[in-house]
């Protein structure tokens, strides 16, 4: 009785640590964010295009986008009524900008690791030919990325993008 109860102790920790042990090792939701921007600039760069610098004001109010969605319970370029909208955040910050920031967001489910989250995202958006648009325009000179994970464990994913004298990519 004694060596079945420390094989079945034995079983639940090395499942405990196969399952659980990648948890304990999850990137912080800026460590995520910093990996999405680099992911699209490398892209931005395999097709010649210049890097998309990093606005704080856009980290801010993509942040900002994502911990709403995942707090919220829901995700969609139109949040429901309550919630804040981009021109909500960009009044907060205090910005009149002439054109609104273009929005790409990524809703993703990572089995064990939540490292594969950025990329998945990436993906995601690669997938989607008015999503790969913004991210590839060359009429877009800054980005902010912000991440954050619902309760469920999804990750939300918002990145910006924006340049002051922008306006939307062309068709391609």
């Amino acid at each position: 009785m004694k060596n079945a109860l420390i094989a079945i102790g034995c079983t639940i920790l090395a499942v405990s640590v196969i399952f659980a042990g990648p948890v304990l090792a999850q990137p912080a939701p800026e460590k995520m964010a910093d990996d999405v921007v680099a992911g699209i600039n490398t892209e931005r760069q395999r097709l010649g295009l210049a890097p998309l610098a990093v606005n704080e004001s856009l980290m801010l109010m993509a942040r900002w986008r994502s911990e709403d969605m995942a707090t919220g319970g829901y995700f969609s370029h139109q949040p429901p009524d309550g919630h804040p909208t981009l021109d909500d955040l960009l009044a907060r910050l205090g910005y009149d900008w002439q054109y609104r920031p273009a929005e790409n967001i990524s809703a993703v489910r990572p089995l064990l690791t939540r490292s594969a989250a950025p990329y998945l995202a990436i993906d995601s958006w690669r997938d989607s030919p008015g999503h790969w648009r913004w991210a590839m325009s060359p009429e877009q000179t800054m980005t902010g990325v912000g991440v954050a994970i619902s309760r469920d464990g999804t990750v939300i994913v918002t990145q910006l993008f924006w340049d002051p004298y922008s306006a939307p990519p062309s068709e391609r």
